[in-house]
């Protein structure tokens, strides 16, 4: 049967910007199928620089509020993620207090009809991700790089829910009322919640991977599909766009990530497993066929390959958010146009030639000079389209973000949706390194912006003088910083002999022991008269 999609709203977001990191995460239960549900979600791992990843959920199990599963799923893709990324500020902070909207709006936003009933069913949605207790022990890219030229990470080591509901209108909820659900509100009143500080640096490191969910597609399959496709849409994105016409995974991987699912080791059970996983995406032409294969590494358990063959759905999807990208409007392609429908070609006799879009085009000199300035008209407003849509999409980049995608688009000629792509699909400080180090590469290189578009999507070697270049700075950075501390230091010492009656303008006291008259020594006050007390002045 086929899959058609469901048209999302005018007022939904048809793009989510998620962070890569955070998201390969299991935390929502893609399933209605209760016994699927675990008590806890616990997953251990490497991340691609080689750092353990130690990750726990712990859902609320309380009948009046329950785990965070498929609805609240979309609330986080539809309502909440847009939000936070709306608050997020120039300089890439994120406030903790972030407002959704009023009670209306935001169930116009997941999509639901606006009413008491589904009013409550979004704030219960909001309590299961509230309530959802995470323990994380992870590494995230900081965006920083050391005097190697290697990336810095920032280690994140704590107990934490992702948010809280802050209020309703005036009324600052308590953890009670919301559990029980015992509250009034108005379905105009202003919707509230409060990000953890954890969930907020989580957030801000942006450095990390992003990848972007089409909206459209994702609610438009079954949840089970749904984790499929947030898991593995950079990989879609990276097959179409070097015209490969599949990529694979490995089950052990997908089933760490798929926490909801239960691990087989048997290639019949892993084939009808992973095909009920994906049937509608191969119903939806999305796939087109997948391929398993069984193989065993050394000192490995037995693992299965699965090869995924990408449809023209898929083609279309990402067509869809590139749109979205650029904000241009796919032309339709008009017919041809007769004698008698052209306004032109009224009394005259009118030869055509067929443009490239389809559409017949007079030849007299009046129709032809009209004809190039609605074009040049019209590709002035697409560039001021896409300009706007670039302005637009800033709001989602780091400061250091948008200077490169200046640099890419002034120096290199770079499109601007391409070089936004690249600073989304690459970490922030890849992008920088090529960007730097370009100058220090031989000279003669005529297409810069095919090279360096190469350079960042194959991670080129960076020149050994542009390497010792970084490990200067990275020694003068060390050495002023080492100055200041030292400054400061001095600076303070100085204050505190400047305040202090006891020592000399040395900071130094000649002192003796009441008990032992014989003991005389030259001493470094410590300025505090609680000590010096116990000590008696002498004179040399």
């Amino acid at each position: 049967m086929a899959v058609e999609l469901i048209p999302l709203k005018p007022d939904q977001h048809k793009v989510t910007f998620v962070p890569k990191t955070t998201t390969d995460l299991p935390f929502f239960n893609l399933t209605y199928r209760r016994k699927d549900i675990p008590k806890a979600v616990k997953y251990e791992g490497i991340d691609p620089a080689g750092h353990p990843i130690s990750w726990q959920v712990f859902h609320n199990t309380n009948e009046e509020v329950g785990p965070a599963g498929v609805e609240a799923h979309e609330v986080w893709y539809l309502l909440i993620k847009p939000a936070i990324d709306s608050k997020r500020k120039a300089d890439g902070t994120i406030p903790q207090i972030i407002p959704l909207g009023g009670m209306r709006h935001c169930l116009r936003m997941v999509g639901w009809s606006e009413g008491g009933h589904q009013a409550r069913e979004l704030i219960k949605c909001l309590t299961q991700i509230a309530f959802a207790g995470c323990v994380a022990d992870l590494w995230f890219p900081t965006g920083e790089i050391d005097e190697d030229g290697k990336e810095k990470f920032l280690q994140i080591k704590s107990r934490f829910s992702r948010m809280s509901v802050y209020a309703i209108g005036e009324h600052h909820l308590t953890a009670e009322e919301l559990k029980d659900q015992q509250f009034e509100f108005d379905l105009e009143d202003q919707l509230y919640i409060r990000l953890d500080p954890i969930e907020v640096q989580m957030q801000q490191l942006q450095a990390q991977q992003h990848r972007l969910i089409d909206n459209e597609y994702m609610f438009s399959v079954k949840p089970i599909a749904r984790r499929w496709y947030e898991l593995l849409a950079g990989k879609i994105y990276g097959t179409l766009k070097y015209n490969a016409p599949f990529f694979e995974i490995k089950y052990s991987w997908y089933i760490k990530h798929h926490h909801t699912l239960k691990k087989f080791n048997n290639l019949k059970r892993v084939t009808a497993q992973m095909n009920r996983v994906v049937q509608d995406h191969l119903d939806s032409g999305f796939l087109t066929r997948v391929e398993y294969r069984k193989f065993k590494e050394p000192d490995q358990e037995l693992d299965f390959s699965i090869r995924y063959f990408v449809g023209a759905a898929a083609k279309s999807s990402i067509n869809r958010i590139q749109g979205h990208i650029s904000n241009r409007r796919k032309k339709e392609v008009a017919g041809p146009v007769s004698v008698k429908e052209s306004q032109n070609a009224k009394n005259d006799q009118i030869s055509g030639v067929r443009s490239e879009d389809g559409i017949e085009v007079p030849l007299e000199a009046k129709v032809v000079s009209e004809a190039l300035n609605f074009d040049a008209q019209e590709k002035a407003e697409e560039r001021r389209a896409v300009e706007l849509a670039i302005t637009t999409l800033e709001t989602h980049l780091l400061p250091r973000q948008r200077e490169l995608l200046t640099l890419m688009t002034v120096d290199f000629m770079i499109t601007e949706s391409r070089a936004y792509e690249l600073l989304m699909e690459y970490p922030v400080y890849r992008v920088d390194l090529q960007v730097q180090a370009f100058e220090w590469r031989t000279t003669g290189i005529s297409n810069k912006a095919g090279f360096l578009i190469n350079a960042i999507e194959q991670n080129y070697a960076l020149p050994d003088k542009f390497r010792d270049h970084l490990r200067a700075i990275e020694f003068e950075k060390e050495q002023t910083a080492r100055q200041e501390r030292e400054e400061e230091l001095r600076s303070q010492k100085e204050i505190l002999i400047a305040a202090c009656a006891i020592c000399d303008q040395n900071g130094n006291r000649n002192i003796k022991l009441p008990e032992d008259p014989n003991y005389k020594a030259v001493h470094q006050c410590s300025h505090d008269p609680a000590i010096e007390s116990t000590f008696e002045d002498w004179i040399m």
